[in-house]
């Protein structure tokens, strides 16, 4: 049995012999945990939350969790519902405050959104994650010039340098055709994390939007796939697909076959799918 299953087995037996609701408490919110943590049986998960919040509300990860499964579900009345919850007990203001902001961007209600987190820049002593809120939803709104400078007030009051603050103001900068400034930021992202794939890639496109050709676009794609070990998630596919590009474009198959199936990979084919496909690939 793998370490999950041993830490289900372990509080199921817990379980058996616990004699309070505290204890109770205690251990169906480990085993929810570790159940959240598979992503196999959610229901199970959720309900032992639901549990957990019967026995005592002073549980954050109650709240928490119930809102990100009822998001992954797209059922946002009972992840505001869990919000609102988080809302009313005492002590959980803020993170009740940042779940209903969340909810409401997911619902598309920006405006609402944006004023949850906008309070919240108010009250809490560490807004950065509230910044970072409200730039979400300006981006939604395709208003980049406030997603932008949100973004970097995020970055400008977070307790040490976080990329994806910084991300996000080079992406915002991208999307309003900024491509000096979004250089700008993408540097500071790779000054934190030289192996962010993302703002590698991005830097490369912009290269190429700037008409400066491959050979400025080129060693932003080598260096993410030299820095990320070729690894096979989704950042890396962009960076993949690009360079098949390159080397389609250049007529060199060899290389083009190569990264088509690192592209492949990333989408979740097996071994011996993205070779039988990269070997059919006629594009």
């Amino acid at each position: 049995p793998d370490k999950y299953d041993l830490r289900l087995a372990a509080a199921d037996r817990f379980l058996e012999l616990s004699d309070n609701d505290d204890a109770r408490a205690d251990v169906m919110l480990g085993k929810a945990t570790v159940l959240f943590a598979q992503k196999k049986n959610m229901e199970e998960a959720e309900a032992l939350y639901i549990k957990v919040y019967e026995l005592c509300t002073d549980y954050q990860d109650v709240y928490q969790r119930l809102v990100d499964i009822y998001l992954e579900r797209k059922d946002f009345e009972q992840a505001l519902l869990w919000a609102e919850r988080a809302l009313e007990e005492e002590g959980f203001e803020s993170i009740g405050g940042y779940l209903k902001g969340d909810v409401l961007l997911a619902m598309g209600r920006l405006e609402e959104s944006i004023a949850v987190f906008t309070e919240l820049t108010e009250t809490d002593h560490y807004p950065a994650e509230a910044y970072f809120g409200i730039a979400k939803c300006h981006l939604d709104a395709k208003n980049y010039e406030a997603s932008s400078a949100a973004f970097i007030q995020a970055f400008e009051t977070c307790d040490y340098p976080e990329t994806h603050y910084a991300y996000g103001a080079g992406y915002a900068y991208q999307l309003s055709d900024d491509p000096y400034r979004a250089m700008k930021w993408y540097t500071k992202v790779l000054d934190i994390n030289p192996t962010d794939a993302d703002a590698l890639n991005n830097m490369a496109v912009i290269s190429l939007d700037l008409n400066n050709g491959w050979d400025e676009a080129l060693p932003y794609l080598l260096k993410a796939v030299e820095l990320s070990g070729e690894a096979i998630n989704p950042s890396m596919k962009t960076v993949y697909y690009n360079l098949w590009a390159y080397h389609k474009q250049i007529l060199d198959h060899e290389q083009a076959r190569y990264y088509y199936n690192l592209v492949l990979k990333c989408l979740g084919f097996d071994d011996d799918m993205a070779e039988f496909l990269s070997d059919t690939d006629d594009d």
